[in-house]
């Protein structure tokens, strides 16, 4: 996703501004561009490092030179979807995200409980620290 729209370097509240209103999708140009495959390797490189089971949300920024930096990873992304009356503009990024892959936001949801955890496919259970 690409943001843009930005008060003073940060992006607008959602409630204030609606994130359909200053979010697109990255166009398949720049997922070509090398500094934007690099970002993509560096974000499944962190998916992988915290073992990620489910949609996560990695937030990153170009320097002055045009390298992009990872410097949030939201293990549980706003999972906002349109529809509701008067708030028809509302997806959040991720259901933006998935629209550019061809899915509204059910088609986002059955795919998301098709790919859930389950300890019958391998995955391991949770680790559980304390008492």
């Amino acid at each position: 996703m690409r943001r843009f729209n930005h008060q003073q370097g940060v992006a607008p509240y959602n409630g204030a501004v609606a994130v359909t209103r200053n979010s697109a999708a990255i166009d398949p140009a720049m997922e070509a561009t090398p500094p934007f495959q690099a970002l993509e390797a560096a974000c499944i490189q962190a998916a992988r490092l915290v073992e990620a089971m489910a949609p996560i949300r990695i937030d990153c920024r170009a320097d002055a030179g045009g390298v992009y930096r990872l410097f949030d990873l939201n293990m549980k992304p706003n999972m906002t979807g349109a529809g509701r009356p008067g708030r028809d503009d509302q997806d959040s990024l991720t259901a933006i995200g998935a629209r550019r892959l061809g899915m509204n936001y059910t088609d986002l949801l059955l795919e998301m409980l098709r790919g859930a955890w389950r300890l019958d496919r391998g995955a391991r259970p949770a680790r559980r620290t304390g008492s």
